[in-house]
């Protein structure tokens, strides 16, 4: 399974957490399914996010820099860096 690990730094969590989850169904066509979301402690406008990915190039075309520009200054994002992952397992102790 191949997932995206995303980090974002934002002015205001809350207005772009509203964003983010408005824009589920643009997500969803891209395949991407958010798996997890985590808030930093330290900086609450820091977020982290796991999502499941479908298909590589259609999740890739889907954060084309021209598109993902656009919705981060409507979203507020200040920071936005993305890639792809797969799951290694680990071994039991």
């Amino acid at each position: 399974m191949v997932y995206m690990h995303c980090s974002i730094r934002v002015a205001d969590f809350a207005a772009w957490q509203t964003k983010m989850y408005s824009d589920r169904d643009s997500q969803l066509q891209a395949g991407l399914t958010l798996i997890q979301l985590w808030r930093s402690l330290d900086d609450p406008n820091r977020a982290f996010m796991l999502l499941e990915v479908q298909d590589k190039e259609t999740a890739r075309q889907h954060l084309n820099p021209d598109e993902v520009r656009r919705s981060s200054d409507a979203a507020g994002v200040l920071e936005f860096q993305w890639c792809f992952v797969e799951s290694i397992p680990v071994p039991s102790v």
